[in-house]
């Protein structure tokens, strides 16, 4: 049958001990008196213990050498025991109703008066030399027992009994729930996740690149009476908000006289077919000239060529624009999900499906639009955003699940909390992300150093083993070190006994 053993203290009163009873849920309580000091003496600290020892349902009994404790137990009909192990092995008879007798019918021993009849009477034979030596060798050998019984000490190594707890149950998650409710809601924000990337393909469209420029003549004419000089690169152009240049190509000199001419040949600044001109187009001279001279082509411009090259298109600018932005999408995701690995829950953070692009920061395309190059390049900036839940809320919600259903003298190992999530979450048309997920743990068994002294202590080193495993939630058999190591009794004193239980 269990029983609570209670080490009593010579500090402690009535008060202290009620305390240390608790809510007591073992059949019996054992109250041990400390070897020194006095404490419950009075007849009405054991009424009150008793009384309370029997609103928890249990049985009272001591262990005691107290000769006042034991007359006023043994009137209350409390047992008392000479050590722990003989009230642990011994049944204890059922406690009967305060005695109605007077004290005064039944009056305590007179303890002075045994006082008196114990004081030794000298004997003559106390002085005999040799009831003196035999008296100390006796002495001598007591103290070497006494040594024997202090000296030795022991270790006792205990691995407690663990077991998984486990639990599952439906959860929602929406921005409508302000907090955490055990019911399983749980509140879930809007997050931001920024990510870049660069691509690069091959370019499938094509674009002319001038190769040569347009070449041609054009004639000068002269607007004044004296003769004026064109040197070599003169500009002179067709009119309109876009002209099209061309630069004189050798010296030329216009007589003198209005309406003179000289003919001068040209070539396009530019080169490629945007040089090649109808007759007539060229009329614009650049500088001081412009007010001296008038000119135009009488001929065509020729020759300008342009040739095709490789460039990106509309639609490859589309398409890597696609492709970069589904990369990043998983991407982001990839960021949300890694986001809380390390943290006290793993692997139980559900990816709601909501994400969403928020806005484009950078969108940078190489080389620009129209210009020849094999390759198209972009760059990408982006931020996506979406509905998480955090770690610390399913937490939140997990931990007072599993202490409701946590098993008796058991304790939960810190940092073994494990959640997963054991289907996708689903979007209503609320926007309420539903999903079913499971929250396990490791526990542990709670053994108390204390409770193993008492239980050990005293016994054969075999028979300690035993009872240990017959009183204790452990997964392994105890391992008890003596000290001395051929010592075969484990220690009587508790302070010579370690407990030590593994994490």
């Amino acid at each position: 049958m269990k029983t609570q053993i209670i080490q009593l203290e010579s500090h402690d009163d009535v008060i202290s001990i009620r305390d240390k009873m608790g809510w007591s849920q073992t059949s019996r309580i054992l109250l041990v008196w400390p070897k020194k000091g006095k404490i419950l003496s009075r007849r009405l600290d054991l009424v009150v213990l008793a009384r309370h020892s029997r609103s928890l349902g249990s049985q009272l009994a001591l262990v005691t050498d107290d000769p006042e404790v034991k007359y006023n137990a043994k009137n209350l009909g409390i047992p008392v025991y000479k050590d722990t192990r003989q009230a642990q092995e011994t049944h204890w008879r059922t406690p009967f109703h305060l005695r109605s007798r007077n004290l005064r019918q039944n009056p305590p021993p007179d303890w002075e008066a045994f006082k008196e009849k114990k004081l030794p009477v000298k004997n003559s034979w106390a002085d005999n030399r040799i009831v003196y030596w035999l008296a100390f060798f006796s002495s001598l050998v007591a103290l070497l027992a006494l040594a024997a019984f202090i000296l030795p000490g022991a270790s006792i190594n205990l691995v407690p009994q663990t077991q998984v707890q486990e639990i599952s149950l439906p959860v929602k998650a929406g921005e409508e729930f302000d907090s955490v409710n055990l019911s399983g809601s749980l509140p879930a924000r809007w997050t931001t996740i920024l990510v870049e990337g660069r691509s690069t393909i091959t370019s499938t469209g094509t674009v002319k690149v001038p190769i040569s420029p347009a070449t041609g003549n054009v004639r000068f004419t002269n607007l004044t009476e004296e003769a004026v000089s064109v040197p070599v690169g003169t500009l002179i152009s067709t009119l309109g908000t876009e002209p099209t240049w061309f630069t004189t190509v050798k010296e030329g000199k216009v007589p003198a006289g209005i309406g003179k001419t000289a003919s001068i040949p040209i070539q396009a600044v530019q080169p490629g077919t945007s040089g090649n001109l109808a007759a007539g187009k060229i009329q614009a001279i650049s500088g001081p000239l412009g007010l001296q001279l008038s000119v135009t082509n009488l001929a065509p411009t020729r020759n300008g060529v342009d040739k095709p090259a490789p460039a990106p298109s509309a639609d490859d600018r589309a398409r890597i624009y696609n492709q970069l932005l589904a990369s990043l999408q998983k991407t982001a995701l990839q960021e949300l999900t890694d986001r809380y690995q390390g943290g006290a829950v793993e692997n139980g953070i559900p990816i709601i499906p909501s994400l969403r692009l928020a806005s484009v920061i950078e969108k940078t395309y190489t080389p620009e639009e129209n210009i020849p190059a094999e390759h198209l390049q972009l760059n990408l900036r982006l931020e996506f955003e979406a509905l998480e839940v955090p770690p610390q809320d399913l937490q939140q919600l997990a931990t007072p699940l599993l202490n409701a259903s946590l098993p008796d003298h058991y304790a939960a190992l810190p940092g073994t909390l494990n959640i997963t999530v054991l289907h996708e979450p689903v979007l209503d048309e609320k926007n309420v992300a539903h999903w079913t997920l499971a929250a396990q743990r490791k526990i542990q068994a709670i053994i108390s150093p204390e409770e193993t002294v008492l239980i050990a202590k005293g016994l054969p080193i075999a028979d300690a083993r035993q009872r240990l495993s017959d009183h204790l939630a452990i997964s392994q058999k105890p391992q008890i070190v003596p000290v001395p190591s051929w010592w075969p009794y484990t220690p009587f004193l508790s302070p010579r006994i370690t407990v030590n239980i593994e994490k």
